[in-house]
């Protein structure tokens, strides 16, 4: 047993504390901690130390054992491998890629890939891909989320002790996440969540060891200041430090280029916008692309029909599309609306400029006009307008708005981002994925987007197709030797990343078989099917363990009710919780409910693809709730302020359930429960093989889970 550094029964003990020799000056807790020794408790905590290092051990080496069994099983690409192996993979070549999380995870693994040897020419491309057949020392990186995943668990352990939780009670919770299938599932693997829940039970560890400080320096001063340092100043720079990381480590141009700005890609070497990169004069004919959807400003001969399906009438003028492959009728040649020199750099297009474009295989200018586009009634249609016909002059003007630019920056080729802009109604040529009917050869609509700042009608210039002079044509069309790629601050760079990285992750609103809602993650509805092999009928399919994961929820509940129960019979003059009790519920497990929440709550808000291993951050939180409430049913005692020579002091908030046959009992239960369910559940887990398809359907505990190789029921 640790010492009772008092109990609602005052310890005899206590009342005999009037013999120290320190000064009144002197730590108050550590004087009575030395007093306590001094009447024969030190062998008491010693005992006590030893045993909660034992155990902590013991859980350590189970999670352990736990984590890496058979994680060489199956040697193929499991599930999102297909994404953060292959960032592994670009940060070991070198080349620039974009995804929607921070970096540090993937930095992890491209280190873990390269101390194993890995050569990052594995591109991870298909669910089921040989990792033997292909060379690649998969183990190693799997090694790296493995190990972090079982070093959660005595972590857990040591959050429990930390908040004075007795050593059974931190072990109860430890448990719930050692033999959890869901999050055994995920450890084994190359993803994510291990890194993000080792980190979130570290800081959680380190916080609750930092609050515990208060006791000792209750200077206001101090403490603003560790927390402003510790707090605010230590994570932006740690954060801006792995950008920082990322970016130097990512030098040369990769799969990721097409996601950042003309300035960004200009950074990166090897870049096309360095190699291929030429400047835009007047008459000169160009291809336009779509910046998001990659289709060719186009236009041909057919006409749009007299009436759209649902009534509307059209202009019937020529149709004006987005397509996809490259073609005649996607040029188009630039008519200046100014008087130019005859020769020289002042026939250069520049940010701003109005101008005319020609299609050059019908010689009609582009126009766009009041009248509603064939899909959207709210935007304009665009068409063309005989060049030689000067009615409708206005309406085929347009101004070149370059994205980013400067007073006078001029157009160019690739790097060259701009909006085109309808001068007289101020709408944004634009087009988008659904297709026209077949009069239109189901190609997309180009219409104009009334938001002149609309994003995604962004184009750029794909490529220099002719000039005026043929000699001059070649002259600024030949290779370009650029040595050095372009410097852009540090800042710039991660600003520009970080919106890329909140507005694509906004964007994955994709349908998936396996995606489900928030609303059902604590109850376990649904899985996550991993990967399966129909040849041996092996499959891995990501659901938690339901006796932990139910345990947690039935927990959350109990703590809500019990709190919600104190404040209602406090209000009408009862109290039916002690003070110190009901301030251990509010602050310490508060703290345990408060990470519950926030990792767990801003997902209803997402509009995103949402999987049931998004809860397992949550599901952390939730089982250090179970330990503190399983610890308010289990037990009775609590900390007091003690009196030492007649002053009260304020001691650690430290809690010593009186652990009796019960708390054990219950504890015991509940892990033979966990144990037993985990291997049940084991062979999904794994994806070792074994089970006919009678089996499968045996472990179909909810009908919500969606197994492969289920055996088919007979009708009756």
């Amino acid at each position: 047993m640790e010492p009772h550094v008092g109990t609602r029964r005052r310890n005899p003990a206590l009342s005999a504390h009037t013999g120290s020799t320190r000064s009144s000056e002197a730590d108050p807790d550590e004087r009575y901690v030395t007093t306590y020794n001094q009447r024969g408790g030190f062998q008491a905590i010693a005992e006590s130390s030893r045993t909660s290092l034992l155990v902590s051990s013991a859980l350590t080496a189970l999670a352990f054992l736990t984590r890496f069994y058979k994680i060489n099983n199956p040697d193929e690409v499991v599930f999102d491998e297909v994404h953060f192996g292959k960032f592994a993979a670009y940060y070991i070549r070198g080349e620039y890629y974009f995804d929607v999380h921070p970096p540090f995870a993937k930095l992890m693994f491209g280190a873990a890939g390269w101390f194993a040897g890995f050569d990052g020419n594995f591109h991870f491309e298909n669910i089921g891909d040989s990792y033997t057949e292909n060379h690649v020392p998969y183990i190693g990186l799997r090694a790296l989320p493995a190990a972090l995943g079982a070093l959660t668990v005595p972590i857990v352990y040591a959050i429990m002790k930390e908040s004075g939780y007795s050593t059974i009670i931190a072990a109860f919770s430890a448990l719930l996440i050692l033999l959890d299938n869901g999050h055994i599932a995920q450890d084994r693997l190359i993803l994510l969540d291990a890194q993000l829940i080792f980190f979130t039970a570290l800081t959680t560890y380190t916080y609750i060891r930092f609050r515990k400080l208060r006791y000792k320096q209750e200077h206001f001063t101090r403490h603003f200041i560790a927390r402003t340092i510790g707090l605010i100043i230590v994570p932006i720079i740690v954060y801006l430090s792995f950008f920082w990381v990322h970016f130097a480590t990512l030098p040369r141009s990769g799969a990721g280029d097409s996601f950042m700005s003309p300035a960004f890609q200009e950074t990166l070497g090897g870049n096309e916008m360095l190699l291929n990169s030429h400047e835009i004069r007047y008459y000169d004919t160009i291809t336009m692309k779509h910046k998001e959807t990659k289709v060719f400003l186009h236009s041909h001969k057919e006409r749009y029909p007299l009436k759209y399906e649902d009534g509307r009438v059209s202009s019937q003028g020529q149709q004006v599309t987005g397509y996809g492959h490259n073609d005649t009728n996607n040029f188009w040649q630039i008519i200046p609306t100014k008087a130019l020199p005859a020769t020289g750099r002042g026939r250069v297009i520049h940010h701003d400029d109005i101008i005319q474009l020609l299609h050059v295989n019908t010689q009609t200018l582009l126009l766009t006009h009041d009248v509603a586009s064939p899909h959207m009634p709210t935007n304009q249609e665009f068409t063309t307008w005989s060049k030689d016909d000067t009615a409708r002059y206005n309406d085929t003007l347009f101004q070149l708005s370059i994205i980013d630019a400067h007073d006078g920056q001029e157009w160019k080729t690739k790097s060259g981002y701009f909006r085109l802009v309808h001068v007289p109604t101020r709408v944004s040529m634009w087009t988008h994925k659904k297709p026209l009917p077949d009069w239109a050869f189901k190609q997309q609509e180009i219409n104009g987007n009334k938001n002149a700042q609309e994003k995604t009608a962004t184009w750029f210039v794909d490529s220099l197709v002719a000039a005026e002079d043929e000699e001059d044509f070649k002259r600024r069309t030949a290779a370009v030797d650029v040595k050095e790629p372009k410097k852009r601050s540090f800042f710039k760079k991660f600003a520009e990343l970080q919106l890329l990285m909140l507005q694509h992750n906004a964007g994955l609103t994709a349908s998936h078989p396996y995606a489900s809602n928030p609303i059902n993650w604590p109850f376990l509805i649904s899985g996550i099917s991993f990967w399966t092999d129909g040849k041996d009928q092996r499959q891995i399919y990501m659901i938690g363990n339901i006796v932990s994961w139910w345990t947690c929820t039935i927990a959350l509940s109990i703590y809500v009710g019990i709190l919600g129960a104190d404040l209602l019979a406090r209000r009408r003059g009862i109290e039916p919780i002690p003070d110190p009790v009901r301030n251990r519920l509010w602050n310490n497990a508060g703290l345990f409910i408060l990470g519950w929440a926030t990792h767990y709550f801003p997902f209803f808000l997402m509009n995103r693809q949402l999987f049931v291993h998004h809860y397992l951050p949550a599901h952390l939180f939730s089982a250090l709730v179970a330990g503190a409430v399983l610890n308010f049913v289990m037990s009775e005692t609590i900390n007091y302020p003690i009196s030492l020579r007649g002053r009260t002091t304020r001691m650690r908030p430290t809690q010593y359930s009186d652990i009796g046959s019960k708390t054990l009992l219950t504890v015991a239960v509940f892990m033979v429960a966990m144990f037993l369910m985990l291997i049940f559940i084991a062979p999904l887990t794994y994806g070792t093989p074994g089970l006919d398809g009678d089996q499968v359907n045996a472990r179909r505990l909810l009908s919500t889970w969606t197994l492969h190789f289920a055996a088919k029921k007979n009708a009756i």
